[in-house]
């Protein structure tokens, strides 16, 4: 399935994920649903990409979920709906697991680019600066079933054009990580100068095989080993140093595990 071109092909896609004769999307709908009586609901980043990018069928990651409401509100709900078996996650978060999809709920305003202060809260859309990539910055409104996105957002999906949104992060090795597994593992074509200036100055203080062990830690799925990450520096090395820089050959490199 090709990349949904527009937010109204996004929007049916993602509806049909939760409309569906599945019982572990109706699990997943009911516990959101569920929600919606103390807050607005919103699905964030990861999932609505994928879908946009794989469709409904494919997606095989976590969900998620921002919410408006305060943390004890969040909990009291939960409890209210017999959703009594979460925990915390390691962002402070709330984790549901015991799904066909695992759910990780945060409040909003616990979100960590709004508490440092990196990025100020103005409404909702604001999540879209908190993000590390730009196509984690994304937003679907469960309570109103909309798509939430900058102009450009499907347009460099489309195109396999990944940039950096926020270069503060709470674990610097674990940005990088993320980056590279999108460029190997989510079609990247191109990377925008902020990404490419933001792994030239923090990769190496890392070695190869603590970025590889940290996806082994961290991730079920692999997408990265040395001749990779080795490829991904060489490439970095010989950046011009402006423009877009193309990856598009380097993602051929087989993943020997």
């Amino acid at each position: 399935m090709s990349t949904a071109k527009t937010t109204k092909a996004l929007k049916q896609r993602v509806e049909r994920f939760f409309v569906s004769n599945n019982a572990g999307r109706n699990e997943v709908n009911d516990i959101l649903s569920s929600l919606t009586n103390v807050a607005d609901i919103y699905i964030f980043g990861g999932m609505i990409r994928d879908i946009c990018l794989y469709g409904v069928k494919k997606f095989d990651s976590d969900i998620d979920v921002i919410c408006t409401c305060d943390r004890n509100s969040l909990v009291n709900a939960l409890l209210f709906n017999n959703i009594n078996v979460f925990s915390e996650n390691k962002f402070g978060g709330i984790r549901i697991k015991q799904l066909e999809w695992d759910i990780d709920i945060w409040c909003v305003r616990d979100t960590w680019a709004f508490k440092k202060g990196y990025i100020p809260f103005v409404n909702i859309n604001s999540i879209l600066s908190t993000t590390l990539m730009t196509w984690d910055s994304i937003l679907y409104d469960f309570n109103r079933k909309q798509v939430i996105c900058d102009d450009d957002y499907l347009k460099d999906l489309m195109l396999g054009r990944l940039e950096l949104v926020l270069d503060k992060t709470p674990n610097e090795i674990g940005s990088i990580v993320r980056i590279l597994r999108a460029i190997y593992g989510k079609d990247a074509i191109s990377i925008g100068e902020k990404v490419i200036n933001m792994l030239k100055n923090r990769i190496g203080k890392y070695s190869i095989d603590e970025l590889v062990q940290y996806e082994i830690n961290s991730y079920s799925k692999r997408y990265l080993n040395s001749a990779r990450v080795e490829s991904l520096i060489s490439l970095l090395k010989n950046y011009i140093g402006y423009g877009d820089l193309s990856v598009e050959k380097y993602k051929q490199l087989s993943l020997d595990i």
